[in-house]
Order: structure tokens, then C-alpha cells, then sequence
């Protein structure tokens, strides 16, 4: 990637939107940013980048990185002197993400300079109810008055030292089993009677993780889990067994479905 007029670069990967709508506000307040989607360059060998400014926002499952994401973070090559900051967004704990990238950073004799968890409505619909929507827009507002406080430290090329809780020990092994496993838990999604071959699903996967067999959605096991099937399916077709029968499904208000299809374009 060569090098443009803007300063900033902003990677994003996202699944309900929620990670993209972060990297929309983040480089609006910067200014001087462009922002990427991930799963547009996951598939080159190296993604060479030479902005002064590195930003890398995604949400976290199962307490780390995303697949997609880690593999990223191993391909890209930026400058030794490059600020790079991270935001998560996140439901519950925050795990151990940032450490993973400050890690991948340090073999390009770099770090990683700023990071903030930002508290998004939990939408990992496997386990969590989504919430109602007075709820939903209460707290990405609160989150993003604490984000824009935080990115003054961004804009100033400001440190801001990676926390590392006592979770670290035990998220570690759970989130290395998830990794094995994770291209594998398409196996357990469903297609129940209501489905109607509006081919949504495959659009919408960020890995092209689905193909259509007589218009009904079929899984490559390429999976990330980021639930984008299941959640923009104007019929709730898409299920994971019984567990999200009748479940509310979610997608970032202030974001539109065609901008999560558009993440892989």
C-alpha cells in the first residue's frame, strides 16, 4: 500500500457493525484519517504500510483477537516510528488482545502505543440476549464520550500503557482452544422452514465463508463467529441449534447492513 496525502490509516473488521461504526466516530474526531476494512486485504501475503498513524479496531471473541484479525496483524508491516493504537470493542471482560498485538508489533521492533476498550451492547447471541434498543443507544452514546476524551491522547501521539489483569492466566488457553476450533463452528448453525434464498447471509459474511445450494445458505468451515449470518437474516432463519430460537437479533443502529457487505469490497 503506497503512501497517500492522509497521515492516518484506520484497519477495522467488523460483524454487527459495531467495530465499524467505532472506526467511523474515531476518525472523524482525528480527522485526516482513511479508514479499511480488513477483510478487503486479508487474502494478500503482505499488506505494507507506510502512514505515520496505524489504527486497528475489532471487537474481541473469546477474550482475544479475531482470526481474521490476528492473521492480519501478521501480515502488516508498518515503519518502526509509526504510532499504533487499538480499540476493542467489547461486551464483557477485556481480555487479552491488546497484548497480542503489542506482541506481533515488538517483532517490527515497534509497539503498540494507545489502546482503549470501548463497552458495546453484547450481541454474541450464542449466549447473551440482545437488549432493547432504548437501552442499545444509551450506551454507545455514554461509550463514545469516553472514547473521544481518550483519542485526545491519539491526536497528541500520546503513551498509554496496556493494562494486564490477573484474566490474562486463564483467558490464554480458553482463547487458544477457540482458535483451533473457530473455522469449525459453522457445523452447529441451522436453517430452520422460514428461509427465503434471499442470499443475504452469503453477501454479508466478511470471508466468504457461504455459498448457496438451490439458494439455501451452505458453510465452507471457514467461520470467524461473527455471527453477521445470524444476525442480519431478515427472517431469523439462521440459528445455532435451539439456543437462538426466538432470540431478538442485533445490528449497530447507526449502521447499515450494505456497510458490513461492503467491508470485503
Amino acid at each position: 500500500m503506497g503512501r497517500k496525502e492522509m497521515n492516518t490509516i484506520i484497519y477495522y473488521f467488523t460483524g454487527t457493525g459495531n467495530s465499524l461504526y467505532i472506526a467511523r466516530e474515531t476518525a472523524c474526531y482525528l480527522g485526516d484519517c482513511e479508514i479499511v476494512p480488513m477483510a478487503k486485504l486479508i487474502n494478500e501475503e503482505n499488506i505494507e504500510c507506510n502512514y505515520d498513524k496505524v489504527g486497528i479496531i475489532f471487537p474481541i471473541y473469546y477474550g482475544g483477537l479475531p482470526k481474521i484479525v490476528l492473521e492480519f496483524m501478521n501480515k502488516l508491516k508498518v515503519k518502526e516510528d509509526t504510532y499504533v493504537f487499538a480499540i476493542s470493542t467489547k461486551g464483557g471482560t477485556e481480555g487479552i488482545p491488546m497484548k497480542q498485538i503489542d506482541s506481533i508489533l515488538k517483532k517490527q521492533n515497534n509497539k503498540l502505543s494507545f489502546s482503549h476498550y470501548v463497552t458495546m451492547p453484547d450481541n454474541y447471541i450464542k449466549i447473551y440476549k440482545v437488549k432493547d434498543d432504548e437501552y442499545i443507544k444509551n450506551l454507545i452514546e455514554k461509550e463514545k464520550r469516553i472514547l473521544l476524551r481518550e483519542l485526545n491522547l491519539v491526536k497528541d501521539n500520546k503513551i498509554k500503557p496496556i493494562k494486564k489483569g490477573l484474566y490474562y492466566y486463564t483467558i490464554s488457553p480458553l482463547y487458544k482452544s477457540f482458535i483451533r476450533s473457530v473455522n469449525f463452528k459453522d457445523q452447529k448453525l441451522v436453517i430452520d422452514g422460514n428461509c427465503t434464498r434471499c442470499g443475504l447471509c452469503q453477501k454479508i459474511c466478511p470471508v466468504d465463508n457461504i455459498y448457496l445450494v438451490n439458494g439455501f445458505p451452505s458453510w465452507k468451515h471457514e467461520c470467524q463467529q461473527c455471527m453477521a449470518c445470524i444476525q442480519a437474516c431478515p427472517k431469523r432463519s439462521i440459528n445455532i441449534g435451539k439456543k437462538t430460537v426466538n432470540r431478538k437479533r442485533y445490528i449497530n443502529p447507526y449502521v447499515h447492513v450494505n456497510d458490513i457487505i461492503n467491508q470485503k469490497r
